[in-house]
């Protein structure tokens, strides 16, 4: 089961060959997205040129995908990592530490674009499409 990362949700809006292409191979796979992602997705919309549109484009997303909030376990996984990492020099942005919480706490696999933004947090799987 995958979390799709806000990146890899905005190039499939855009047509991405590979993410249409890694997302129908996996289409009887469930797909999920965060309460974090999609307040980006909002922000992004309403500061575009064509905010109708990208409404829709969520509207339809959220039609196929599974929501999933910053839960109380999601918050502890946030607090934790975020102390690990900041002891060991490593932070990471919080919106970033946020999503990868609530992809650990429900046992998910993170799907990115940018690897390097998740890469030293403990016990995230993470997918490169």
């Amino acid at each position: 089961m995958y979390l799709l990362d806000t990146d890899v949700i905005i190039d499939f809006f855009n047509n991405d060959d590979s993410i249409v292409k890694n997302i129908k191979r996996r289409k009887s796979i469930p797909m999920y997205i965060s309460s974090l992602s999609l307040c980006e997705l909002y922000k992004g919309a309403f500061l575009s040129s064509n905010p109708e549109a990208e409404q829709e484009n969520i509207f339809k997303l959220l039609m196929n995908t599974e929501f999933i909030p910053l839960d109380k376990k999601a918050c502890m996984i946030f607090g934790k990592n975020n102390a690990l990492l900041s002891k060991i020099g490593k932070l990471t942005q919080e919106i970033d530490l946020m999503i990868s919480s609530i992809a650990i706490s429900r046992d998910l696999i993170l799907v990115t674009r940018n690897r390097k933004h998740f890469e030293n947090i403990p016990d995230l799987k993470l997918e490169n499409w």
